[in-house]
């Protein structure tokens, strides 16, 4: 019977440890890309920079201190203010509910109005449809990111 003329190679230990590691390497090979581009895509996207920015412009413009109103609470945190929790509600129930928290400001993404808070899409009208939240303020204008500050008209 003939012998395997890779028989030879095949026995050697240095070719037995590059078939043990071969699914290794493949395995590295095609996940690492993946994975080293999801964990950008989640740092790219995880921290909404917009509402840092408007939380600055909010202390830098007089809003130190105020009660404001937001998703999250990063911009009341750079805004040198108390963050009140936006709740998912009509735009009259939100606006009664600002005001019996004493809130002064909301912050609210464009893109959260749309997605996450339909109740509250009369804001994002020229200002006649919200006579109670005066827009003040728009941050990173005509993007994805762009987020609104709106001061609470006092009766």
């Amino acid at each position: 019977r003939a012998a395997c003329p890779c028989a030879a190679t095949i026995r050697s230990s240095g070719a037995q440890r590059c078939l043990r590691l071969t699914p290794l390497i493949v395995c590295a090979a095609v996940l690492l890309p993946v994975l080293a581009c999801a964990g950008l895509t989640t740092i790219k996207h995880s921290y909404a920079n917009e509402y840092k920015e408007a939380g600055q412009w909010l202390k830098d413009n007089g809003g130190d201190g105020a009660k404001v109103m937001n998703r999250e609470f990063s911009s009341a945190y750079y805004a040198g203010g108390t963050a009140v929790v936006l709740p998912y509600d009509t735009y009259e129930r939100t606006t009664d509910y600002a005001r019996l928290k004493g809130v002064e400001y909301m912050i609210v993404g464009r893109k959260a109005i749309t997605d996450w808070r339909p109740g509250l899409t009369r804001l994002l009208d020229d200002g006649v449809n919200h006579p109670e939240w005066e827009l003040v303020k728009t941050v990173r204008a005509g993007t994805d990111r762009e987020a609104l500050v709106f001061r609470l008209v006092n009766d």
